[in-house]
């Protein structure tokens, strides 16, 4: 996949995303095959946490690019048979999400869990050997 470094709208980047997005809430393993079909090839990475005593169930996928040059990370939304995710959706009293202002209660709620997980993996994917780097 050719990305496009200048900061302006990539239709190449807006099409991989849209993919990452709606793939996301198939396994891992065949959100990594789609994206490598498209030529984003990549690691891919399933954070899931799930405790129906305190209506967490969530996932995220973190797709990074074999050289390290770039790394998508997709929420899966509200899935349609799963009761915990309908009600966490009915929580729409917006959040503060920390000095940018405020995002939907419940999203904030599915994601407070998961930060530490996801900063890990994230701190993770950024030292991981890129291909094509030398030395140490």
């Amino acid at each position: 996949m050719n990305r496009n470094t200048n900061k302006g709208y990539d239709e190449a980047i807006a099409y991989a995303l849209s993919l990452a997005s709606a793939w996301s809430y198939a396994d891992p393993h065949t959100l990594h095959d789609v994206m490598n079909s498209i030529g984003f090839e990549n690691r891919c990475y399933s954070i899931s946490l799930s405790n129906d005593a305190l209506s967490v169930h969530t996932s995220a996928s973190l797709l990074q690019h074999v050289d390290g040059s770039a790394a998508i990370l997709c929420f899966r939304g509200t899935e349609p048979t799963n009761i915990i995710n309908w009600l966490t959706d009915a929580s729409v009293a917006p959040e503060r999400f920390h000095t940018w202002g405020a995002v939907h209660g419940g999203f904030y709620r599915s994601l407070m869990p998961m930060s530490r997980y996801i900063a890990c993996r994230l701190t993770r994917a950024i030292r991981a050997p890129r291909a094509g780097r030398t030395g140490t």
